[in-house]
């Protein structure tokens, strides 16, 4: 694979890396739902991404909210590694949007 060169280009491929990381049905959640490695973006409801996952919609609804747990916290700890003061903003947006402690 070809090294990053660009802070976008490096960004990108923290986030592919770190989406790829979370166990299966939580990559799959989160690719779909936000198009990160995935054929279609946003475009699977619950109950269609449960279907093609062969699970169910609540199994869907916590392996997405687990799973946008893990990424935060992991993308935090990658950032806080060059900008601990932009690590810092991104926790306190990630908790507020999420409702829960990283």
């Amino acid at each position: 694979a070809e090294a990053a060169d660009t802070p976008d280009e490096k960004k990108c491929a923290a986030v592919r890396a770190i989406v790829d990381s979370l166990g299966p049905k939580q990559r799959a959640t989160i690719q779909y739902t936000y198009g990160i490695g995935a054929p279609e973006y946003g475009t699977q409801r619950d109950n269609e991404l449960a279907e093609m996952m062969g699970t169910t919609k609540g199994a869907v609804q916590v392996a997405r909210s687990r799973g946008e747990r893990s990424f935060a916290k992991r993308y935090v700890a990658y950032v806080r590694a060059d900008s601990p003061a932009l690590a810092d903003e991104l926790k306190a947006a990630a908790e507020s949007t999420l409702g829960t402690q990283l």
